[in-house]
C-alpha cells in the first residue's frame, strides 16, 4: 500500500487522497513521524487543501499535529529544546484543526474531535513541563477542560478512548 500511494504523482486527481492515506500509514502503522509529517505537509501545501476547499482534509491538521506531538515525545529524552519546537508545531496545527472541526468527515468526526482536543491538551501540557511557564499551564488547563467538555459520547465505552481519558485525568 505504501508503494502504491507513494507512486501517485502531483497533478493526479487522487494525489491528495493517496498521500493523505500514505501519511496515515506512516503515522499509525510505521511510527515514521518524519514520513508522516512530510506527507501531511505535502497534502496541506496544495492550495485547494490549505484553503480547505476540499473540506475532508481539515482532519489532516489533526493528524499533522499528532505526528509533531509524537516526534516531540521521541526527542524529549535527548533534546528538550527540540522537543519543545515539535510540541509548538503540534499546537499550531491542532489549533487550525480545532477551528475547523465542522469540516471533519462525518464517519471520522468523533475520533477526529477527540484526537484534536486530546493532542492539543497534551502538547500544551508537555510544553509546560519543559518551559515551566505559568501561561502554558493556564493554556493546558483550558485545553483539558475543553477535552472533557467535548469528549464524544459515542467513544465513552471504547477501551482505547477510556485509556486516553484516564491519561487526561492524570495530566489535568
Amino acid at each position: 500500500a505504501i508503494a502504491a500511494y507513494a507512486a501517485t504523482v502531483k497533478g493526479h486527481p487522487d494525489y491528495s487522497d493517496a498521500h493523505h492515506r500514505l501519511a496515515q500509514l506512516y503515522l499509525d502503522e510505521k511510527d515514521d513521524f518524519n514520513g508522516a509529517i512530510t506527507e501531511f505537509e505535502n497534502v496541506l501545501s496544495l492550495p485547494e487543501n490549505e484553503q480547505l476547499i476540499f473540506k475532508q482534509y481539515a482532519v489532516a491538521y489533526t493528524n499533522l499535529g499528532h505526528a509533531y506531538y509524537e516526534k516531540g515525545n521521541h526527542k524529549m529524552a535527548e533534546n528538550r529544546n527540540e522537543a519543545a519546537q515539535y510540541y509548538a508545531k503540534a499546537l499550531q496545527n491542532l489549533k487550525m484543526s480545532k477551528q475547523n472541526t465542522r469540516f471533519f468527515p462525518a464517519e471520522e468526526y468523533d475520533q477526529a474531535v477527540h484526537d484534536t482536543y486530546f493532542y492539543l491538551a497534551l502538547s500544551y501540557q508537555k510544553l509546560f513541563m519543559i518551559t515551566n511557564r505559568s501561561s502554558m499551564l493556564s493554556d493546558a488547563n483550558l485545553a483539558w477542560r475543553d477535552y472533557f467538555d467535548f469528549f464524544p459520547k459515542k467513544l465513552e465505552g471504547d477501551p482505547v478512548f477510556a485509556e486516553h481519558r484516564d491519561t487526561a485525568r492524570k495530566f489535568w
